[in-house]
């Protein structure tokens, strides 16, 4: 069952994916694997109310970089901090 809810979670957002990139044309940033990134960017800080309003200030290539290198929120906040300045 876990493998099916995979492959139908891939098929839902390769098709957002193309609806996005067709409802929006010369929009960049709705491939499939930004709106994986988006979920995960969602999931790690939904409830974070302090790096909440940090990840605001630095670009979506940089917190993509963080969320995938560093999962202790407080090695975040020091690179967030760090990418800031």
């Amino acid at each position: 069952m876990g493998h099916r809810q995979i492959n139908w979670g891939k098929s839902v957002v390769e098709s957002l994916a193309k609806d996005l990139q067709k409802e929006f044309p010369g929009v960049q940033g709705y491939s499939a694997r930004n709106i994986w990134y988006m979920r995960v960017f969602y999931i790690t800080y939904r409830e974070n109310i302090k790096l909440q309003p940090m990840v605001a200030e630095i670009s979506w290539t940089k917190n993509v970089i963080i969320m995938q290198r560093y999962k202790d929120d407080i090695q975040r906040e020091f690179y967030i901090k760090v990418t800031k300045k």
